[in-house]
């Protein structure tokens, strides 16, 4: 099974188009095709464990994850 997820998710490309003109060719090093069965399922092995090693605040929702901090000012001086 994790050959062909591997094999899925491996030598992918893709490209633009914009009014009839295409940019080149690019690899793709991430993410899972948009539309695919596998998709939602992927997702969800790769982000469901976040909260638990990510050492800051973490907001989860659908497809979209948050993650943020406080970032403190002091006076100088």
């Amino acid at each position: 099974m994790l050959a062909w997820i591997k094999s899925f998710l491996q030598g992918r490309s893709m490209r633009v188009q914009v009014r009839g003109a295409h940019s080149d060719w690019v690899d793709v090093s991430s993410g899972v095709p948009q539309g695919s069965v596998m998709g939602p399922l992927l997702f969800l092995i790769f982000v469901n464990d976040i909260p638990e090693w990510i050492k800051s605040n973490v907001k989860m929702f659908a497809d979209n994850t948050k993650v943020w901090t406080r970032i403190w000012r002091t006076s100088a001086g």
